[in-house]
């Protein structure tokens, strides 16, 4: 089960040029994310991990072979605050995928994002140990 893992409009009037539409990629950095990976420049990949190109202003993705590969994040520094994950994914399968598992001991503090868990087209997360949302309706072979 192979994964894969990698617009704002601006208009002006006639008399003032619209102003230049920032890229994706701009907008993200913009947020100051503590962690951001294009994998242009490589990835702290392990396992069975390709790059291949992505959508159009999103980098190369991360094609992982559904055995052994996987991105493995550095360690962020403390967010007593919360975080947010964003990621764009698609996936050829309706099986299960692990899109983000975190986990630092089985139960207590772990987090998870996967593809499929719930069936095929579904979407789901969990957080210690505990199903904290969903979504059915999303498709495989579409990026997301």
């Amino acid at each position: 089960m192979k994964r894969l893992l990698p617009l704002l409009l601006l208009a002006g009037c006639a008399e003032t040029p619209a102003p230049k539409a920032a890229s994706y990629r701009d907008l993200v950095l913009a947020d100051q994310p503590v962690v951001h990976l294009d994998f242009t420049d490589g990835a702290p990949a392990k396992g069975g991990v390709t790059f291949v190109p992505s959508l159009p202003g999103l980098g190369r993705a991360a094609l992982l072979d559904g055995r052994d590969g996987r991105i493995v994040l550095p360690r962020p520094p403390a967010m007593p605050g919360g975080c947010s994950i964003e990621l764009w994914y698609l996936t050829s399968s309706g099986s299960r995928g692990d899109l983000v598992n975190y986990k630092i001991e089985e139960g207590a503090r772990d987090f998870g994002i996967f593809s499929c868990l719930e069936g095929e087209n579904s979407l789901s997360a969990y957080e210690n140990m505990t199903h904290t949302a969903s979504a059915d309706g999303v498709a495989i072979n579409a990026w997301h």
